[in-house]
C-alpha cells in the first residue's frame, strides 16, 4: 500500500479502520477506498492527513491480473480482512 508518513506512525500505532473498505479495479491497478487511518495527535502541523484518501495497492502483476480475473469471471467482490 502507498503510504504517507503520518500513515505508517498511525497504522503502527493500530488507528486503522477497515471495516467500510473495499477495493476497485482502475486501468488494472488495485486502489483501496473506504480505509480510515485516523491521524495521530502528534502529527506535524504541516501535514494536511485526509483519513479516508484513496491508497494504491502494491501487488506483482501477477496478484492484480489473478484477483481481476475473478472479479470479472466470477462476480467476486475485494474486501480487505487484515494489514500486515
Amino acid at each position: 500500500m502507498v503510504l504517507e508518513g503520518w500513515e505508517v506512525k498511525s497504522l503502527r500505532a493500530g488507528k486503522v479502520q477497515l471495516t467500510d473498505g473495499y477495493v476497485v479495479i482502475r486501468n488494472g491497478e488495485l486502489y483501496l477506498i473506504g480505509c480510515q487511518i485516523n491521524p495521530m495527535h502528534t502529527a506535524s502541523t504541516h501535514v494536511n492527513p485526509d483519513n479516508v484518501r484513496t491508497k494504491k495497492l502494491l501487488l506483482h502483476r501477477e496478484e492484480i491480473d489473478k484477483l481481476i480475473g475473478k472479479v470479472e469471471q466470477k462476480g467476486y467482490t475485494l474486501v480487505p480482512v487484515n494489514i500486515h
